[in-house]
């Protein structure tokens, strides 16, 4: 057999290894070994490059992620040698996958931006549409929702402008999966029976299996749990013959919430430990995070709280390692429950601003609208009901508004095609902007910080003010009482229009309006809120004079400042205050 006629078998023996790997079977092994075998025969250079990455995928299946990372690192230095850009696209993708499997969302999403560029360079279409779903889906682990749900329109966008059906139907899955995480889950459900009427079950199971799972936890969150163990059960069942360990995992864990849910703890605590047996070998760090929270919360609800709270400290562990901010909120909810339950309202207060802040950040109605009634019942039992009021507010306007979202998801859709234009214009006025702006980036600075310290003064007067009323109040007469109720109601009214952080925000964004942009292109795994702690920062703020602008504890902002500082690179030695002016 000649040289030629042996490569087109092994180009030939390729594609069904990579046949084999799309439907999790384990014969892709030797297929791909095969591959391997003959290419370094002759040597087929292409041949053996294809067959590294083969056998990642095979391993990926498997969930051995640190082999597939060996041979796709190989596999990237020899696409790029031989000037294999699209194969060096590939193998970049399968990186960052296992890469997202292991926890390392920043490298994961690192790699996905250069399979991107590769993509769109070289006009690949689809391969696009799969970063972009791909770069979605890390952004969603870290909880960055507007961002990951700004990525999946993208790709559903280019998947239906090829005809793609059955991969717009993923993408599709995935936007509910959105929408479920900003507690959206009549819209959530919509999107997923959406993708559901899309697929052709026999062509994609795996994706069925994935569509019937998301349709059972939106019944499940809901409150309709037999049709949520219905769809559960079956999209378990397909999981099952697949052999996606993962997946599998994935479906017990939901089961067990269902179960949680509707009262049957000891079952629900079965489900949650067969998840995460599966999840522990796999080294799966999101799910078994999750389902770490899941196991926590049930031993709250059979009256186990230093189980509970030992297991939920782990698993926001886990989740600070991550770097997930909606996961934290969701951990700290429980967390302030067991401090509230242990008369511990200084920290429950603590958990639950922390929750607080990352669900304002996120636009998560319904999560801030759950934290606020948590709120409500906390300040009562430690003796404030001027702060149980104000949260109360807070409480009955956003249980009016929580359901009224359907205006933004047709916005969302329309302005998806006008994305990548935007952005290019955006990044453009950035760079003219910043080189007019480090003229006078002293003046303003300084400019920012005198308007940033009077603001808190006033902030500060006016607390001072309201809690002088409060002391009054104890020992005026009725009338005088009455008088002071009303003014304080004046005060509360005055203060809480706007925050220091909004009031301040415009003059911020008016004097550096390429400093944010600028920062999350250069550190896109900086959460929304962390955006603000380093704006406050670049002015000259100290921790103090940001919690009091943001209304959170010093603690919480420091948490904030370490976790900037892990994502940008710093050791502990360097000023961020200085980094942020200079850098």
């Amino acid at each position: 057999m000649t040289d030629t006629n042996e490569q087109q078998l092994i180009d030939e023996l390729s594609m069904e290894a990579f046949k084999l790997t799309v439907v999790f079977d384990v014969r892709a092994f030797e297929i791909a070994g095969e591959v391997r075998r003959r290419s370094l025969a002759i040597g087929y250079k292409k041949g053996y490059s294809d067959s590294l990455i083969r056998l990642a995928v095979a391993h990926y299946n498997v969930a051995e992620y640190h082999l597939a990372l060996e041979l796709l690192e190989e596999a990237i230095h020899l696409h790029r040698e031989s000037g294999n850009s699209l194969g060096e696209s590939v193998a970049l993708f399968e990186k960052a996958r296992s890469l997202g499997k292991l926890g390392q969302l920043a490298e994961a999403l690192e790699n996905h931006f250069k399979a991107l560029a590769i993509n769109e360079s070289m006009g690949e279409l689809q391969s696009t549409a799969s970063s972009l779903n791909s770069i979605g889906v890390i952004y969603k682990t870290m909880g960055e929702l507007p961002d990951a749900l700004r990525y999946y329109l993208r790709a559903c966008a280019v998947y239906e402008s090829l005809g793609k059906t059955t991969q717009a139907a993923g993408v599709l899955n995935n936007i509910g999966s959105i929408y479920m995480g900003l507690g959206e889950n009549k819209t959530a459900l919509e999107y997923s029976m959406k993708s559901l009427s899309l697929q052709n079950t026999d062509i994609d199971r795996a994706l069925y299996s994935y569509t019937l799972n998301s349709i059972g936890v939106a019944y499940q969150r809901l409150g309709e749990y037999d049709r949520s163990l219905q769809y559960l059960m079956q999209s378990l069942e397909i999981k099952q013959a697949l052999g996606a360990s993962d997946s599998v995992g994935n479906s017990i864990m939901n089961i067990g919430v269902v179960y949680q849910d509707s009262g049957d703890y000891t079952t629900a605590n079965d489900f949650f430990q067969k998840a995460l047996a599966i999840f522990e070998p796999t080294g799966n760090i999101n799910l078994k995070c999750l389902v770490l929270l899941n196991l926590g919360v049930n031993h709250i609800h059979c009256k186990e709280y230093e189980k509970a709270r030992e297991i939920l400290l782990e698993s926001l562990d886990l989740a600070s390692h991550l770097g997930n901010t909606s996961l934290i909120a969701e951990i700290s909810l429980p967390l302030g429950n067991l401090m509230r339950l242990a008369g511990d309202f200084e920290n429950a207060i603590e958990y639950y601003e922390q929750a607080l802040l990352v669900a304002r950040d996120t636009k998560n109605k319904e999560l801030t609208r759950k934290i606020n009634k948590m709120l409500v019942e906390c300040w009562k039992e430690s003796g404030n009901p001027q702060r149980a009021l104000e949260c109360f507010r807070v409480f009955t306007q956003l249980d009016n508004e929580v359901n009224h979202h359907q205006s933004r998801i047709t916005i969302n859709t329309m302005l998806v095609g006008f994305e990548t234009a935007a952005e290019r214009q955006q990044q453009e006025l950035i760079k003219l902007r910043t080189e007019n702006l480090i003229k006078d980036l002293e003046n303003k600075n300084r400019n920012l910080e005198a308007i940033a310290k009077e603001m808190l003064k006033k902030q500060q007067m006016l607390r001072t003010l309201k809690e002088e009323i409060e002391s009054c109040k104890k020992t005026e007469s009725p009338s005088t009482q009455k008088k002071l109720v009303h003014l304080q109601d004046h005060i509360i009214s005055h203060d809480a229009g706007i925050s220091g952080w909004q009031a301040l925000e415009q003059r911020f964004k008016h004097q550096f309006p390429e400093f944010s942009a600028s920062l999350t292109s250069r550190y896109p795994h900086l959460s929304n809120v962390e955006v603000k702690v380093c704006c406050l920062l670049k002015i000259g703020l100290i921790t103090k004079e940001i919690a009091d602008l943001l209304f959170v504890s010093e603690r919480t902002i420091d948490f904030h400042r370490t976790s900037i500082r892990k994502k940008i690179g710093l050791d502990s030695k360097e000023n961020l205050t200085r980094f942020f002016n200079v850098g």
